[in-house]
């Protein structure tokens, strides 16, 4: 003899509505997850390093740091005006260079790391290197000029050409984490190139 059963009206209800409520559940916690940045900081696994953060933003708080690394570093000199005097006579003469252009150089990097990338250079290549210098006008010098010589002059700054990386950091908070804990996340490694000005500043002369 056959038995036939009968599902409950109930109780197939309740399943619907529980199948419901657990995929409502999963839509507001992928929504969340896109408002806040993305996963918890706690959650990455990367230490944190010991660097200056800066805050970019965003509920909770977004951070984000840096580690910089040199590759190489060329002393240069960033010319902003330049004279030649050549003497035919045959016999020496005395000629003056006065600067008469002005140009500004800036420390290019990319936008958000400027400021702790130049205490980075600052302390690792020279203390004399700043963000932004314009060269005087009206700066003289004076040289001999050889008999049937000439002297090129050359006003300026000195500077650095350098290459570089800057691994960048990411960590969500509303307090900074100590250095080596595991919560922050490793965005990825970015090369650049930059010229760094210094503050030191003048002619050369150099005999042609």
């Amino acid at each position: 003899m056959a038995v036939i059963s009968r599902k409950e009206p109930g109780r197939r209800s309740v399943g619907r509505r529980l199948g419901w409520l657990g995929l409502v559940a999963v839509l507001v916690a992928n929504l969340l997850t896109v408002a806040l940045g993305g996963a918890p900081a706690s959650a990455a696994g990367i230490a944190c390093p010991d660097v200056q953060w800066t805050l970019v933003g965003g509920r909770p708080p977004n951070w984000r740091g840096h580690v910089y690394t040199l590759y190489t570093v060329t002393p240069t000199f960033n010319v902003s005006d330049a004279r030649t005097v050549i003497n035919g006579l045959d016999t020496p003469a005395s000629a003056t260079f006065t600067s008469q252009q002005s140009r500004t150089y800036s420390l290019s990097v990319t936008a958000g790391f400027s400021a702790s990338f130049f205490g980075f250079l600052t302390a690792n290549v020279s203390a004399t290197i700043v963000q932004s210098r314009t060269t005087s006008i009206g700066v003289s010098a004076t040289a001999t000029v050889p008999a049937h010589g000439r002297v090129d002059g050359q006003y300026g700054i000195e500077a650095y050409n350098i290459t570089y990386t800057a691994h960048q950091y990411r960590f969500i908070g509303s307090n900074l984490p100590p250095p080596g804990k595991k919560s922050c996340i490793d965005e990825g490694i970015q090369s650049g190139t930059t010229n760094a000005p210094t503050y030191v500043e003048g002619w050369r002369l150099t005999a042609g």
